[in-house]
């Protein structure tokens, strides 16, 4: 075993929890990976379509089709029909708190970012380019 793929695989066995994460390291992830809970207790990111927000609660059409509940502040601002990166820290329900939004191209397409999660990111071939660095 080659240390590169010993450290992959203790990677893909252990679940990060936000005290181990390392700073500005944050998953990628589709509805269906965040409602699958297998990174609850971390930070992660979600990309997708505002297609309810009532104030503190948002629906977020990912680019696999699922709809994923947000829970935000009441003062965020949010534009309904817009696209998003929202960071937040992945709870055991499967929903998001929200932590960080950062309004993206209305030009954005969500399918593409889409199998860019699933076919490359969360692809085990390419692992050791999103395992975070550890110092």
């Amino acid at each position: 075993s080659t240390p590169s793929s010993h450290h992959l695989s203790s990677i893909d066995n252990h679940q990060t929890t936000m005290a181990e994460q390392p700073d500005g390291s944050y998953p990628r992830l589709n509805g269906t990976l965040l409602q699958g809970r297998k990174y609850a207790g971390t930070i992660i990111s979600l990309v997708g379509k505002v297609e309810m927000f009532d104030g503190q609660n948002i629906d977020l059409k990912t680019g696999d089709g699922v709809i994923a509940k947000i829970l935000c502040e009441p003062d965020a601002e949010i534009a309904q029909g817009s696209i998003y990166e929202f960071i937040g820290h992945a709870n055991e329900d499967g929903t998001l708190q929200l932590f960080v939004t950062r309004e993206l191209s209305v030009d954005m397409d969500l399918e593409i970012y889409n199998r860019m999660i699933v076919q490359v990111q969360h692809n085990p071939k390419f692992g050791e380019y999103f395992a975070p660095v550890i110092a």
